[in-house]
Parts: C-alpha cells; structure tokens; sequence
C-alpha cells in the first residue's frame, strides 16, 4: 500500500521480546522463521520521543518477505531511501498495532549466503534529512553520452529536506543536456522539485555527482577536433 498524497509506502513488523527473542541465539531462530530481527530507534518530535531514552528503542522483527518485497521494488540501496509508514504490532493475533514512521537503516545481509540478516529503523518526521537518489535525464541530448559516453558517479545520492506535505521524491534528476567528455558534473545539474531542498549541511561548491568518461578513441577524437 502507498499513502499517495506523499508517496509513503505501508510495512508491518512484530514486537521482540527482549528476554526470548534477543541476542544471536534467538536471532537465528528467528530466521529459520523467516522473520528478521531489528530495532525502530531515534528520535520523533511530533511525538515527543527522544532517542536519549532508553524507551525509544523498540525490538522488532519483520517478516523476510516483506523487506525482499521492497528491495526487489527499489533494490537494496534506493530501500535505505524510503519513507514507510510501519505499523507495530505485539504479536500475530493484534489488529489494531502502532504506527511509526521511519526509514529502514543498516540493511545487513549474511557475508556467504547473501540472506537478509538484520533490518533496522529510524524514525522519521517532515525537515529530517533524507538521502535521495538521482537520476539521469536528457542523456540524448549530451554529446559524450550519445557516442557511448557515461558518468562516473561519485555520488549517487544527495541529503535533501522534505517541506511537510510535499510528495517525498523517489528520485531527483541531473540534466545532462550538453555534457562533454570530461566534464565535472556538480550539483547545479541537479533539479529539486519544488518543497524539496539540499540539507544545509551540503556544500553545494564541492559537491561532485561525477565525471564524464568515454572510450579512448573518443577522448582522441575530442582533441584533434579541438586542434581543428
């Protein structure tokens, strides 16, 4: 389910018990039951909830197919980038539940079988910042990327901060119109839907998305026309 006023998909996850169901024991086992363990922590001023209280962190397992479910949407890293509306309950039998509105965090998987091992949350609220993916546009209109051209990111993302109310974006575009060999692609490429700014915390100077690279013939065609 997506709320489609601000484009927040729905999660459910249970309640762990701290005495049966902590610890790497009881963590394994819940695997075998296809339920993986995590924690909702941080901080919610909406709600009064401060992460320096023990009471604001809250065991929780979720069941694998959920999570697999929105990484196959999203992949492993844009799921780290979305906002969900996660509804607790204490147990299978709850109808009723709490909500919690978080982003998934530290998205750990097992180092040989490549099986989800842990999934945490962090709460969220409206001026948190959150990462969000960019994407390209109008590569058909850069010429390095119409002769097989590409960018060499060096970052995929960029922190941004959500006015309350505004669709939270799955993505924020760079325009690549008129790109060259070569060139350093910086954040003024970047369009941000209105509502939706860079965090503060950003140097908007010295943030690079990426250098554009080609083949070498390229390159070498590049310079004998600039010689010409």
């Amino acid at each position: 389910d997506v709320t489609p006023e601000n484009n927040i998909r729905s999660l459910y996850c249970y309640t762990r018990d701290r005495e049966t169901e902590d610890g790497s024991k009881n963590s394994r086992l819940l695997r075998q039951q296809q339920l993986i363990p995590g924690i909702i922590y941080g901080s919610d001023p909406t709600k009064n909830i401060l992460s320096i209280d023990a009471s604001s962190k809250t065991l929780v397992k979720t069941p694998w197919d959920i999570i697999q479910r929105e990484m196959d949407r999203f992949t492993y890293h844009n799921f780290e980038s979305r906002v969900y509306d996660v509804t607790l309950y204490e147990h299978e039998d709850d109808t009723e539940g709490e909500a919690h509105r978080v982003t998934p965090r530290n998205v750990n998987f097992h180092p040989f079988q490549n099986k989800i091992y842990c999934c945490n949350y962090v709460r969220y609220f409206p001026g948190k910042p959150i990462k969000i993916p960019i994407t390209y546009s109008n590569e058909e209109e850069s010429p390095a990327m119409k002769r097989g051209g590409f960018i060499a990111p060096f970052e995929r993302y960029v922190q941004c901060i959500v006015d309350e109310g505004v669709p939270i974006p799955t993505s924020v575009e760079m325009d690549c119109t008129g790109l060259l060999l070569k060139d350093v692609v910086r954040m003024d490429r970047i369009i941000f839907p209105e509502g939706v700014k860079p965090s503060k915390k950003i140097n908007k100077e010295r943030f690079l998305v990426g250098t554009v690279f080609g083949r070498r013939t390229d390159v070498e065609e590049d310079s004998e026309d600039e010689e010409v």
